[in-house]
Parts: C-alpha cells; structure tokens; sequence
C-alpha cells in the first residue's frame, strides 16, 4: 500500500453537528494517515487506535528536524527484544493552529513498518468524538455500547470482565488477529474454556518486531460486549507464562515463565477480524463509551 499524505479533510474529516461542543472527527480506517505540523514542518501521522499519546517519529523524520535525544528515554519491551527510545520536546499542530509542546519518542531502529512519518493514538485528538469508519452501513446494525478508559499516554481502550477481574482490551488495525498475551490467554481459558492449537507462527507486533503466537480456540466462543471475538492467538514465547492454557500438544519449550516478582499485566487487541461485521468505531469522550455499530445477527 503507498504512502498517503492526506490532510485534515481527507482521510480525516471534521463532521459537526451544530455547535463546537458536538464536533466529531471521522477518520477512514483504511487510510488513517493525517498531516499535523512538527517543529514548522509538516508530518504525515498513522493516527489508529492502539497507538500510543506520545507522537512516536521514524527515525529519518527525527533526523530531519534535527532531533537530539534528552534526558528523558524510553524503552519499549517486546517479547524478549528490548528497542531504546530517545526523547525531546517539540511543537505539534493537531489541526487546531495552536502549536503545543508534546513530548516525542524516536526509536534507534530503522525498521519502520507504518505509514508516514509518525504514528500518534486518538487520544490525543482534542475532538470530543472520535470515529473510525470501517466499511459501508448496512441494514440491521445496531449500536454496541461499551465503557470506556482514557489514558493521557496509553490511549482509549476498554476492559473484558473476566470473574472478578479484567482484562484491559484495545482495538487494532494492524492484524486481522485478536491477540492475547500469556497473561490474557491464560485468564481466557479459565473463563471461556480455550485451547491452544497448531504450531507456533510469528507474527508482527509493532516497530518491524515479530513474536511467536498459537491459536487459542474456544469450546463456546466469547464476546465483547456483544460483539463475536473471533481468529484468536496468544503469545506463548514472552513473558508470562502459558501454562495455565491448555495445550492440544502440551510443549515446555514453548512457554518462557517469568522470573522472581516479575508480573506481567494482561493485555487483548482486538483485530479486524472481530470488526469485519461493524461500520464504525467511536470513541466518546463525554459519555466515555466505545460505540460500534454493527451488524451483528
């Protein structure tokens, strides 16, 4: 797929509905690059769901405006890969004219696997309403309402009641996949009765990283609300431990156990799979609901 450079009123539009108060940002699913300017310049941003608050850059574009790392790093762990992040502050327009200072990251990878120079999550839109327009309406949807979280830097997201727990559950485009990590998996199959099946296979995570992951298949299946989840696989190589899931071939190769206290959050993203049935996906920062519609009988 080519790169797009749409601006503000291309892939992204601004839809109002009568006051500013009711100002609702739609952003096609397919082609969610938007241009915001950084530093006076401009930048082409992969604006989707599970993408962090901070303004994550590509290192050619950091380079270009002549960026330099601070005292303030970062490190992104993946599986076993740790990917070091520098950090400086700059100026970003979101499309409102007022430049504001947003701290931004830059990786020291060359492995850039999104569209544009940047990738920056919903959240830090300032419109009250955002929407992802995922495909054409079609007759019988109906409204899936969920409550919603907002995290300044991990983004909106929602959470999977799991028994007297939760397991907090992001939206991605990036797979088709709904990806569990151990600690997820593991909490699946308690509830829901799953398995892991077939051999393990790797797959892209994010920042040109892949891990390995299993199916997990379900005796009855699951929802999200009411929304099917379906094409489900877990990563079993990372930390955490799978044993707990089980296993159609049971192998102890495959499950690495975290060490002395080390804990490891659990963490669902939904993929378009589970999204094939639904137009849209909202989120709304008044009513801090997640709203799809979808068509779902």
């Amino acid at each position: 797929m080519t790169q797009s450079r749409l601006g503000l009123m291309g892939a992204a539009m601004l839809l109002w509905t009568g006051t500013a108060q009711a100002q609702e940002r739609i952003i096609d699913a397919d082609d969610p690059v938007m241009t915001f300017t950084v530093d006076g310049q401009e930048a082409a941003f992969e604006v989707t769901p599970d993408a962090p608050g901070n303004p994550v850059l590509s290192a050619a574009f950091a380079e270009r405006l002549g960026l330099e790392g601070s005292m303030v790093a970062g490190v992104r762990m993946i599986g076993t890969t740790k990917l070091r992040a520098q950090s400086n502050l700059v100026r970003i327009d979101l499309g409102e004219g007022k430049p504001q200072k947003r701290r931004a990251f830059f990786f020291d990878t060359e492995a850039w696997r999104y569209r544009g120079d940047g990738i920056l999550g919903p959240v830090s839109l300032p419109d009250p309403v955002i929407t992802y327009r995922l495909r054409d309406v079609q007759e019988g949807e109906r409204e899936v309402t969920l409550p919603m979280v907002e995290h300044k830097r991990g983004g909106f997201y929602t959470r999977l009641p799991i028994g007297e727990d939760t397991i907090p559950t992001f939206f991605t485009f990036e797979r088709e996949e709904t990806m569990a990590n151990a600690a997820a998996g593991a909490m699946l199959a308690q509830a829901y009765g799953a398995r892991m099946e077939g051999e393990a296979r790797d797959l892209h995570i994010e920042f040109g990283i892949e891990r390995p992951v299993r199916s997990l298949v379900f005796q009855n299946g699951f929802t999200l609300g009411e929304l099917p989840v379906t094409n489900v696989v877990v990563r079993s190589q990372d930390t955490g431990s799978t044993a707990a899931i089980p296993d159609e071939a049971s192998d102890p190769n495959e499950i690495i156990v975290a060490g002395g206290k080390t804990k490891t959050e659990p963490r669902l993203s939904i993929g378009t799979a589970s999204l094939k049935r639904c137009s849209s996906l909202s989120f709304d920062r008044k009513a801090e609901v997640i709203r799809l519609s979808c068509k779902l009988d």
